[in-house]
């Protein structure tokens, strides 16, 4: 869920029903904030205050950890969060230490090995592309994939396609196997005026130790 709130939920029989972690049924649909377990945010949209938008969600030594952005008019911050004793304990993944000149935006993907390190595809924008209206799609797009230790301590932090500059976008990163990870992401232009110039490709790829 993005926009004013993260929210979670869960089903435990393949979406018959479903809960929050206190076990309580949701019995209306579609869900509001105010039924949800918010981990990040406010019920109702408030003025000022940041936009959420989520990665996808992971478990983690039987626990929720939930990846997600918050983006205000001046910056963007990169946040990962685990229900641990029924609350979300939050921790801010300090990336532009490393990328002074670019934020994140929207899409990103994560993963978590047995061991606790944190994979990320992470879509970014310069900084000057960051104030327009629209980001997706902004010709500076790009993919950078980080790693993280289990304390999220960033041990790697580089461009997915570093001699291409035709923007890439799009993450999709799968469960890890401990030896490498795999993802998919496209690549292009961005004709929204014209489909016929539309050109994109598919790629795949893996992170793995060296």
């Amino acid at each position: 869920m993005n926009s004013c709130c993260v929210g979670y939920i869960y089903s435990d029989d393949f979406g018959d029903t479903w809960k929050n972690f206190t076990g309580r049924e949701l019995v209306k649909y579609p869900a509001t904030p105010s039924d949800l377990d918010l981990v990040n945010g406010y019920p109702e949209p408030v003025d000022d205050k940041p936009q959420y938008f989520t990665s996808n969600l992971n478990i983690f030594d039987h626990s929720p950890v939930l990846m997600y952005h918050e983006m205000t008019k001046n910056t963007s911050e990169l946040v990962i969060s685990r229900l641990e004793g029924g609350k979300w304990n939050k921790h801010y993944i300090d990336y532009k230490l490393l990328l002074t000149d670019f934020y994140v935006v929207q899409e990103t993907s994560c993963s978590i090995d047995k061991t606790g390190n944190l994979y990320v595809l992470l879509t970014v924008v310069d900084k000057e592309d960051f104030f327009h209206t629209s980001h997706w799609g902004t010709p500076s797009s790009r993919l950078m994939y980080m790693v993280c230790d289990p304390q999220y301590n960033i041990l790697k932090l580089e461009p997915v396609i570093s001699e291409d500059h035709e923007l890439t976008w799009l993450p999709n990163l799968g469960k890890s196997n401990q030896e490498n990870q795999f993802f998919i992401f496209m690549q292009g232009n961005n004709s929204s005026d014209n489909l016929e110039k539309v050109r994109n490709k598919l790629w795949f790829g893996w992170i793995g130790w060296e």
